[in-house]
């Protein structure tokens, strides 16, 4: 390397060193200029930090032990006064404590002890409540509380406030029936008075009743089981079975598990509810204890109910009548072959009237003393208790009547008669030897005839007795004449007798027992409060159970129907005069020998089920074998209700209405074949089978 290109070299380095000094020292210099800043704004941030700490010292003290975050009722009604005070010290005032006049905290000032027993306020939210209990360690179990004014959560335990769920929108609603009177004991003449109110998840069901008030439910799945007047609450299904209170509007949980109750009615007399009977499916039903809400029998009982002259409930069980000690659900007593019992009330003490499981006559009635034994031995016969505190007997199959006194002692015996029609308070209806209906008096003194019986006639002594016919209250004795048709004015007769006034008379009708047998199934899609009634009730001439207006039901899928007391049916029976006009224009021809055949044909096309074809058989069967010939014709749903409609709420999606008219005939008579549609089952399906007999 040459001296000139060292020299050049040795500048170029003296040039970078040169070059390096001066870019520090200008970078010395912004470095410098940065730490000043750095320093005011740090100067400036401890400023405002030192003075917002003074302010906090000045105005926040008192807030130094808040806890925001505490959303628990932490008082309890009998905490001492040092426990209060360490709930003051670990809160503040996170947990304000308040009067029910809504007492605030006022310049951080705590309220008294005192004040913290009815009310709270926490987190600036006024809290009311009427507490059964708050623990101390901050859990809570309210009875009844309010936030700012909401309603909270009931029976709420071991956490924090919540509010109620939304409700559904579905109600329960309960009415009484317009008119209290019932009808009449056909025996006796006494007026039942019944006022009846019942619950139902359904609104405007008829006239015949009017809304008294309702509930408003939180489920979809929301029922009313039954009411009682007494003490003016309700069974309610709303996700758990509750005792709900009309007057308060508060509802108690009932210990009622599971949802397989068919029913569930309340056990009361005239002035005491005893507790609930709980129908569960396929076992029976059972006695619940309202008192202990615990269920104290087995569920083996038929029917369970009460009377106001005993301490017992009363159950059936295998045709017996079972007294059960309500408390502890033991039977005490039992008395067999009798399914119910009801109190008469003679010279201010109690007797009792029986129906016995028996061979006796069709409304066998029998009679107990006060310790519940038998006046009268045995089951076979009807009586009735009379106004000079004795008793008159019909005995099955017996051509006399005898009245006995209260202690069982036969005090006369009656002349001898062709049959005993009907015994009632005071007075029998007997047929003479010579065919003559006559109403005596129980010394065998005749006041009226009513007529002289021959083969034409029909009595109904099932359906005579007291009754009240346009304001006249009076003794009322029905007739069949079978040379009228049905439908025909004088083809039923109804003689009566005023006591008070002494008239007799007799009443032209349009026929007795028109339509025979028509029951009435209901299969509703799921458990349902049904309302049935007539656009013509007066055509009814007899009905079971017993109808006042209407009959309200609940009706179970499987068609098992429970009135308002819980009694059991499996459908609705009645009666009907007169019925729709037939020519036999078209129809079938059936004999005797063929009548299985055809019924169990016909009956499958038309679409009854099998069970509705079995009794529907079993009923009309023998009828068309009495005859060697007969004209059949299917009388169905649209001729049914022109000539008396159905009334069903909620309205069936599907409803099959079918009469048979049987006529008789001397052979084998050629008619036009009748069509059957066949019916089809949706939905809520309710069906009906009768028919009509014609001469």
């Amino acid at each position: 390397m040459d001296v000139n290109e060292n020299n050049a070299s040795e500048i170029t380095r003296e040039e970078l060193h040169n070059t390096n000094l001066e870019h520090n020292n200008k970078n010395k210099s912004k470095i410098s200029k940065k730490h000043k800043r750095i320093i005011i704004v740090s100067v400036i941030v401890l400023c405002v930090l030192v003075i917002g700490l003074v302010l906090v010292l000045i105005f926040g003290g008192k807030d130094k032990n808040k806890n925001t975050k505490t959303k628990k009722v932490i008082v309890e009604n009998k905490m001492s006064e040092k426990e209060f005070k360490a709930i003051v010290d670990a809160y503040g005032d996170a947990v304000t404590l308040a009067t029910n006049n809504y007492m605030a905290l006022k310049n951080g000032e705590i309220p008294t002890f005192n004040d913290i027993k009815d009310s709270i306020i926490f987190d600036k939210h006024k809290v009311v409540c009427k507490t059964n209990k708050i623990n101390f360690d901050g859990s809570v179990y309210l009875n009844k509380c309010t936030v700012d004014g909401k309603s909270i959560s009931k029976d709420y335990s071991y956490g924090e406030l919540k509010e109620e769920p939304k409700k559904s929108g579905d109600k329960v609603f309960l009415y009484k029936y317009n008119d209290t009177y019932a009808g009449q004991d056909s025996m006796t003449g006494e007026a039942y008075k019944n006022k009846i109110y019942f619950v139902s998840s359904y609104d405007g069901m008829s006239n015949n009743i009017t809304l008294v008030d309702s509930y408003e439910c939180y489920n979809k799945e929301c029922e009313g089981y039954d009411y009682s007047d007494t003490i003016n609450k309700a069974i309610i299904y709303d996700g758990e079975y509750y005792l709900y209170d009309f007057n308060s509007k508060e509802k108690t949980k009932l210990n009622i598990e599971g949802n397989d109750y068919n029913n569930i009615h309340f056990v009361e007399n005239s002035n005491k509810v005893y507790g609930l009977s709980l129908y569960k499916n396929n076992q029976g039903n059972a006695f619940y204890n309202l008192d202990s809400n615990t269920v104290v029998t087995k569920y083996q009982y038929d029917y369970i109910y009460a009377l106001d002259s005993l301490n017992y409930v009363l159950a059936n069980v295998n045709q017996d009548t079972a007294f059960i000690n309500p408390n502890s659900g033991n039977v005490e007593k039992v008395i067999s072959g009798l399914q119910s019992i009801s109190e008469v009330h003679i010279n201010g003490n109690t007797y009792y009237q029986a129906y016995p499981y028996s061979d006796g006559p069709t409304y066998s009635r029998i009679v107990l003393n006060s310790n519940l034994d038998r006046i009268i031995p045995g089951n076979d016969y009807v009586s009735v208790f009379n106004n000079d505190s004795t008793i008159t007997v019909s005995k099955n199959n017996d051509t006399h009547f005898y009245t006995y006194d209260l202690n069982g002692n036969l005090i006369y015996t009656s002349r001898e008669y062709k049959s005993i029609q009907k015994i009632l308070k005071d007075y029998v209806v007997v047929l003479t030897n010579d065919n003559d209906l006559v109403l005596l008096n129980r010394s065998d003194e005749v006041l009226t005839s009513f007529l002289k019986v021959t083969d034409k006639h029909y009595l109904h002594p099932l359906i005579s007795g007291w009754y009240t016919t346009k304001g006249k209250n009076g003794i009322y004795f029905v007739v069949g004449d079978n040379d009228i048709p049905y439908g025909t004015e004088g083809s039923g007769l109804e003689y009566y007798y005023i006591p008070s006034s002494g008239e007799t008379g007799v009443i032209k009708t349009t026929g007795v027992g028109g339509y025979a047998k028509p029951v009435l199934y209901l299969y509703p899609t799921k458990k349902t409060k049904v309302e049935v009634s007539f656009q013509k009730p007066e055509l009814l001439t007899t009905t079971y159970p017993k109808f006042d207006k209407s009959w309200v039901v609940t009706a179970s899928k499987n068609g098992d129907l429970y009135d308002v007391k819980g009694k059991y049916y499996y459908g609705l029976y009645w009666e009907e005069e007169g019925s729709t006009e037939v020519d036999f224009k078209e129809g079938f021809y059936v004999s005797k020998e063929n009548a299985i055949d055809f019924l169990e044909e016909k009956l499958t096309t038309i679409g009854l089920n099998a069970r509705e074809r079995n009794e529907f058989i079993m009923y009309w069967l023998p009828i068309l074998e009495k005859n060697e010939h007969n004209l059949v014709y299917f009388e169905l749903t649209k001729e049914r209700e022109k000539y008396n409609k159905l009334n069903i709420s909620p309205k069936p999606d599907s409803l099959l209405r079918v009469a048979i008219h049987v006529k008789k005939v001397d052979g084998f008579t050629y008619i036009k074949e009748e069509k059957l549609e066949t019916f089809k089952r949706k939905g809520f399906s309710a069906v009906e089978w009768g028919g009509v007999i014609h001469n």
